[in-house]
């Protein structure tokens, strides 16, 4: 190579991290693909539906925060796209991986940090809800944040960096509280080196400023917990020994990463890191509110892929490539599953679709049982001013539920549920009281 290009190679390598970009870009990529093809999902209709309303949802209260800035997003909902609603999640999981490849980096070089950007680019966990209109990618991209300032403030960069620390927890405590799952997996790895030991009291200070927010946070959970039991159950203390790797998303993945960070000390310590955050959370999650699933793990998976990326070190330049092309393999499968109907509950996107290529004019929209099928219509069908909406009929009607007891012209199944997607013959007024629900 002419001397004239080495020196440009260096230039660009000191000026631009292009290990820590090319991940981010390829993060970029898989969350634009297909980002639109799936329509919005029950949680994700309630961040569109609270857009406009921030203020009147105080059964969500811990959720004002993020559903305030996604009203900032959108305009007040002038641009509420599902691509658009989702591209602010791409963007902050795009982050989150640039600043866990630049953490890796300090720690352990180059090398090891594009092995740890590109880890949590693959998850199957990150790139599912990169692609979602939810809270949880901005928590990984604070818990990741908070975790690059860590490490410059424990390799003794200033008072600056613990500010920046304090103020980035304060965020996620206003943000999204199951991030705070980050904090006791930082102080571990402080205890961990000895040249860091004497940063534990910044770390300290700078948790205990978060006393207010926890507060907050402890009364919200009180008022509003109990709200959830319903539908998320108080985990078990066999959850919190086989859940661990649902922070990758998949079990194989979970049990790939365990074990590439397993074949290093320094590895096996970060591993540890993130399993002391799984049980802050789980303790958590026994008490008046539970965050116990999958998505309000995201936080520790740049902790994660940190741990797994220090295997880096003693791989050849062969080695590492294959080991990054299985990973590839591995998350696949998943990557193309999140982009089917059904993925993610009901599809509205598909409905849609099915009444279109059916329907005549004038066919009746049931809106008495479920609104989920009105509304999917009207925003993604193609002619949604044809139909009438409404709920019964003296004509045609579609009717989504699988015990609507009507004269069946045609019935489809749909998937992500166990409904059906009926065309009745007819719906007579007060139809709905009739049906028998188990």
């Amino acid at each position: 190579m002419p001397h004239d290009a080495k020196d440009l190679r260096a230039l660009l390598q000191q000026r631009l991290p292009t290990y820590a970009l090319g991940p981010a870009l390829l993060s970029l990529a898989i969350g634009l693909w297909g980002i639109d093809k799936v329509g919005l999902w029950d949680d994700e209709r309630h961040t569109l539906f609270a857009i406009p309303q921030i203020l009147w949802r105080l059964w969500e209260a811990p959720l004002i925060p993020y559903y305030a800035s996604m009203w900032i997003w959108t305009g007040g909902g002038a641009v509420s796209s599902d691509a658009w609603l989702r591209f602010s999640s791409v963007l902050a999981m795009t982050g989150a991986v640039f600043l866990t490849s630049v953490t890796a980096k300090r720690l352990g070089g180059r090398r090891v940090g594009l092995l740890a950007g590109l880890i949590l680019t693959l998850m199957p966990s990150v790139t599912r809800y990169a692609q979602e209109a939810r809270v949880y990618a901005f928590a990984t991209l604070l818990a990741a944040l908070a975790t690059w300032l860590v490490v410059r403030g424990a390799q003794g960069g200033g008072r600056r960096w613990w500010v920046a620390y304090a103020l980035t927890l304060v965020t996620i405590g206003v943000l999204a509280p199951f991030g705070y799952a980050i904090v006791p997996a930082h102080g571990f790895l402080i205890l961990q080196k000895s040249e860091w030991r004497p940063h534990l009291r910044a770390w300290a200070v700078a948790g205990l400023t978060n006393i207010p927010i926890l507060i907050i946070a402890a009364l919200l959970s009180a008022r509003f917990g109990p709200n959830l039991r319903d539908w998320l159950a108080k985990p078990t203390l066999t959850n919190l020994i086989t859940d661990i790797p649902d922070i990758a998303g998949t079990l194989a993945v979970g049990v790939v990463l365990v074990a590439l960070s397993i074949a290093t000390r320094t590895g096996t310590q970060w591993l540890v890191a993130t399993a002391i955050g799984m049980a802050a959370l789980w303790l958590v999650s026994i008490g008046p509110a539970s965050f116990w699933l999958t998505r309000s793990f995201l936080p520790l998976a740049p902790v994660l892929a940190v741990a797994a990326s220090f295997v880096a070190v003693k791989l050849s330049l062969p080695r590492f490539l294959t080991l990054t092309a299985l990973l590839g393999l591995l998350v696949w499968p998943s990557l193309q599953a999140d982009r089917q109907p059904g993925s993610r509950g009901l599809d509205p996107r598909q409905l849609a679709g099915l009444v279109d290529s059916r329907a005549e004019a004038g066919d009746v929209v049931n809106t008495a049982i479920s609104d989920w099928l009105a509304w999917g219509v009207s925003r993604y069908s193609s002619q949604p001013d044809v139909y009438q909406y409404g709920p019964s009929s003296t004509g045609r009607a579609w009717v989504l539920d699988k015990d609507v007891p009507c004269v069946r012209l045609e019935e489809y199944t749909v998937p992500g549920g166990d409904s059906l997607l009926v065309l009745c013959q007819q719906l007579p007024e007060g139809w709905e009281n009739r049906v028998v629900r188990n």
